[in-house]
């Protein structure tokens, strides 16, 4: 490719105007309700997924409006309309399909006459040898083996090994004389040579239709015809359809009877005549022109929206690929190319059965041909170079162009240009018909290569949300009906939700504060639990043991309310102590000597950690505490509150000193006494 080729294909930034999405949602809000994805489920489109899928096809096709409406055509709503001329072929692909069909039958009318010999056919013969001889093969196998002291002889119905090899012989005596008298027709079924005779004239019949389909018979086909008919009776004229000619001949075998005759004499009547059919052709990129783009006249596709078949279509399908119609729609490429029946007198061409249908994909100056709709004509091209032609001279007049084309056939063609998203069937990588057109460019400059990109990821028209289903048009959540969290995004358990103000949460987003009394949504909650206990399981294994009360209390009550809900330091879990607890809180010196509190919730674990309760009530680890022996205490005392030069709690430091200051006095008087005494003894 040169890299600086001037494309006439130029994308442009242009924005649909929001009339015209508003159009197209009312008709996508009326359109999807009509047809059901399940039993008793319709189609739910909100306001909330229709604009976030008309979002993306703004996004994406909007590049293409100026370019229909420059055409003389535009009739509005993203379609340009106009009448063309159509010369149907015989479809041959399907006429050898009934004559295939009508071949069968006559090899089921001529089983009837098959040659037997003892009341046998040769394929009943055929069978019961090879039974026999089965038989044969695992009775010499038992015999002469080993059974106790003697050996094994057994016997078949009564028969013995010998008696069954005489009927093996009968048997096969009687397959073969039914082979050499007759003549073998296939799937071991063997004719008399008068019946087979007439097989075999009825046959070559059927083979000449099957390589020369066509509408009438000529003069030269007529006497050859007569004699391969004559056991029927059968007389053809020149002139006379190839469709009344097989009519009679189906009804002289009987052929007619058959349950299935109807529908396929009706659709082999119809493939093998030639027609020119005026028809409305309309080029589309109008949202329900993808969502119905597999709404045909008698025919449906894998495409289809229509799973259960509500529009009564005789020719339907599951809809494995309805996700494709959004995939289409809202790519920047995908054009929807179809005809209406010419009877309709009308502009809403959408809302109509599509006789036929093509999609193309347009861009980087090339034109992608897709499979044609109902019969793909797989063999003729005509009705696909009719549908290009009408298609590439519309595209040189959008676009302002030479309508001149360089041409390229098959699925290796679309394969080089095309780059595929989303979850549409490939067609133009699945079938030979489909084509790549080029526009022809000036002299000296390669073709345009650059792929075009075939393909969106589609969007939920219920609920937004962007997915990549094929065989759905709505997201996996709308399908299975399952909700989510507008808060988190995560499903919301049918069981286990909570709907505020018409609004579905999940349990986890959604709490209901007991202090406040209301929900709460994105705000930080805690979980109360009840009373706790210490529990032992080993003397390295002990723990706080509590249960969940199912109730929450949000921070802000926490932060408000620090006296009534607190956290146990060791599992930390919260409790409404005028509620659920006995615990307490614990005080230690920590941070250059500031007391720092702490909660319990049990008081025996507490003391199981090392906290002991000080003498105004309070608790303080313990490395923290000096025991006061001293009578008016006789009990714990913080070592911020202890006299290290008294011994003693300073609350009681000034008794401690007068007691000290008078026993000091007490030993001054002994001290001065035991000295008077001294001192007299002495004199």
């Amino acid at each position: 490719m040169n890299e600086t080729m001037e494309l006439k294909m130029v994308k442009n930034a242009y924005n649909i105007p929001d009339e015209q999405l508003e159009y197209y949602k009312k008709e996508i809000m009326e359109f999807l309700p009509k047809y059901r994805y399940k039993s008793y489920r319709h189609y739910n489109p909100t306001d909330r997924g229709v604009d976030a899928l008309l979002k993306v096809y703004n996004e994406n096709k909007g590049w293409l409006y100026p370019y229909f409406m420059n055409h003389p055509n535009y009739i509005g709503n993203g379609k340009i309309a106009f009448s063309s001329d159509y010369h149907r072929k015989v479809n041959v692909n399907r006429c050898k399909d009934y004559l295939a069909w009508v071949q069968g039958c006559v090899n089921t009318f001529y089983r009837k006459f098959e040659l037997r010999c003892s009341g046998m056919t040769y394929k009943e013969a055929k069978n019961s040898a090879v039974k026999i001889e089965d038989l044969l093969y695992f009775m010499n196998q038992i015999n002469g083996s080993r059974l106790g002291s003697g050996y094994a002889n057994c016997k078949v119905n009564g028969m013995s090994k010998a008696e069954l090899e005489t009927e093996y012989f009968r048997i096969c005596e009687i397959r073969d004389s039914i082979y050499s008298k007759g003549k073998y027709i296939g799937s071991n079924h063997v004719l008399s040579i008068d019946k087979y005779k007439e097989w075999q004239d009825l046959t070559t019949f059927l083979d000449k239709l099957y390589n020369n389909p066509h509408m009438l018979t000529t003069k030269e086909e007529v006497d050859e015809l007569n004699s391969l008919t004559k056991s029927l009776d059968l007389r053809i004229v020149a002139g006379q359809k190839f469709s009344r000619i097989l009519g009679k001949f189906c009804k002289k075998l009987g052929i007619d009877k058959e349950e299935e005759y109807l529908q396929r004499f009706a659709k082999f009547g119809d493939d093998i005549n030639e027609l020119d059919i005026k028809r409305h052709t309309i080029i589309s990129i109008n949202p329900i022109d993808y969502l119905s783009m597999s709404f045909g006249n008698s025919w449906a596709s894998c495409h289809t929206i229509d799973k259960l078949n509500d529009r009564n279509c005789p020719n339907s399908y599951s809809g494995q690929y309805s996700g494709g119609t959004l995939s289409y729609m809202l790519d920047g490429s995908t054009v929807v190319f179809y005809t209406v029946d010419k009877s309709y007198d009308g502009t809403d061409f959408e809302f109509q059965n599509k006789v036929n249908r093509c999609m193309f994909n347009l861009g980087e100056d090339k034109l992608i041909q897709g499979r044609v709709y109902p019969q793909s004509n797989d063999g003729d091209q005509t009705i696909y170079d009719e549908v290009r032609a009408i298609m590439q001279k519309t595209v040189s007049e959008m676009f302002n162009v030479n309508n001149m084309w360089i041409f390229k056939q098959g699925t290796s063609a679309c394969a080089s240009v095309t780059d595929s998203q989303g979850a549409h069937y490939r067609d133009y990588l699945n079938f030979d018909n489909c084509n790549v057109s080029w526009l022809k460019p000036t002299e000296g400059k390669l073709k345009n290569n650059k792929r075009i990109i075939i393909g969106h990821n589609g969007i939920c028209p219920t609920c937004g949300t962007e997915h990549n289903l094929s065989n759905y048009i709505i997201c996996d959540d709308c399908v299975h009906q399952v909700k989510r969290c507008p808060h988190c995004g995560k499903r919301v358990n049918e069981d286990d939700h909570i709907e505020i103000d018409g609004q579905v949460y999940c349990s986890n987003c959604a709490k209901w504060c007991v202090h406040h009394q209301r929900w709460e949504i994105d705000t930080p909650m805690q979980p109360l639990y009840t009373n706790a206990y210490m529990h032992v399981w080993s003397t390295r294994d002990i723990v706080t043991r509590c249960e969940f009360t199912n109730n929450y209390v949000c921070d802000q009550a926490i932060e408000e309310n620090p006296n009534r809900y607190k956290q146990d330091t060791s599992s930390r879990k919260y409790f409404d102590t005028t509620v659920w607890t006995d615990g307490i809180d614990v005080h230690t010196f920590l941070y250059n000597g500031e007391e720092r509190t702490f909660y319990y919730a049990s008081k025996d674990f507490a003391k199981h950690c090392g906290f002991r309760e000080a003498y105004n009530n309070k608790w303080y680890y313990k490395s923290y505490l000096i025991y006061d022996r001293h009578k008016q205490v006789k009990a714990f005392v913080p070592e911020n509150e202890w006299d290290y030069e008294l011994h003693c709690w300073n609350g009681i430091a000034d008794e401690v000193r007068e007691q000290n200051e008078k026993l000091a006095q007490r030993e001054a008087r002994r001290a001065a006494r035991e000295a008077r005494r001294a001192s007299e003894n002495a004199a």
